[in-house]
């Protein structure tokens, strides 16, 4: 979930398994106490600097035992159940490059640490719902494991997403009837998708600074734009896995009727 300030979004706050918890590369861990429960504040690393990071003028948000040239989000993190844990974090993005200083400082201030602990307080989390989509996949190529998803079936832009861990990657899969759409992101390659033109970012591979791969595979089916995204080492993410998933992915019969949308219990193969 988003967390927003003046309509932009500033953070994120997730709900995650132990199994992909005990994973977060977590640097200078300090227990605090959120509300009654054991957390803790840490700085957790990031895939990649940020543009004043990388020209050497924002330290900023590392802590101690981490390099300035180690780019690092801010976060809070508890247990709230046996193998379960709710991460707050400084940052809107699940996984890329780091905020800079002056881009936390303009977000949440001059004290990060503080406003996430009151953010975390006042996170309550409830009863896991099912969850209706506008898409699932027939099947994947690897176990799966810590499923979490979105859904909005009204609004200017309905659909929704999911994300998963599989195969050592980092899987994310948005379905959603845009406003508008663009035919050819920038900086993209054409793709054939099954029956569908798609478009792959030109740079998919290696990330920068970090042995970690990145890949975006972009397709439209009818009104409604698809995007596949993998992060994750570098043999674990690669152009023919996303395309591959691409042409395992069905629409619901009617993606306009919310009604005829999958439940999350069929969005991913057991």
């Amino acid at each position: 979930m988003a967390i927003s300030k003046g309509g932009v979004d500033i953070g994120l706050v997730e709900v995650t398994g132990s199994d992909v918890f005990d994973r977060q590369p977590l640097l200078s861990k300090q227990p605090i106490t959120v509300a009654g429960h054991s957390a803790f504040y840490a700085q957790q690393q990031a895939e990649g600097l940020s543009g004043d990071q990388v020209a050497g003028s924002g330290q900023g948000q590392q802590g101690s035992g981490s390099s300035p040239l180690t780019p690092t989000v801010p976060v809070v993190a508890w247990q709230f159940r046996p193998g379960r844990w709710v991460i707050v974090r400084a940052s809107s993005l699940p996984a890329g490059p780091a905020p800079s200083a002056e881009q936390l400082s303009q977000a949440w201030g001059p004290d990060v640490r503080s406003q996430l602990v009151k953010v975390a307080a006042a996170v309550r989390t409830g009863v896991s719902r099912q969850m209706p989509l506008p898409f699932r996949l027939a099947a994947t190529d690897g176990p799966v494991s810590a499923v979490e998803g979105h859904s909005s079936p009204g609004g200017v832009a309905p659909g929704g997403s999911v994300g998963f861990d599989s195969g050592h990657a980092t899987i994310g899969i948005n379905v959603v009837r845009p406003a508008r759409y663009t035919p050819q992101p920038a900086g993209s390659v054409p793709t054939a998708v099954g029956d569908y033109q798609g478009w792959l970012n030109a740079d998919c591979g290696p990330v920068s600074v970090t042995d970690l791969s990145q890949c975006t595979l972009t397709f439209r089916a009818g009104d409604w734009q698809v995007t596949i995204d993998a992060r994750g080492p570098g043999a674990s993410v690669s152009a023919k896995r996303l395309v591959a998933l691409g042409t395992k992915l069905s629409l619901a019969s009617q993606p306009d009727d919310a009604t005829s949308w999958f439940d999350g219990t069929t969005t991913l193969p057991s």
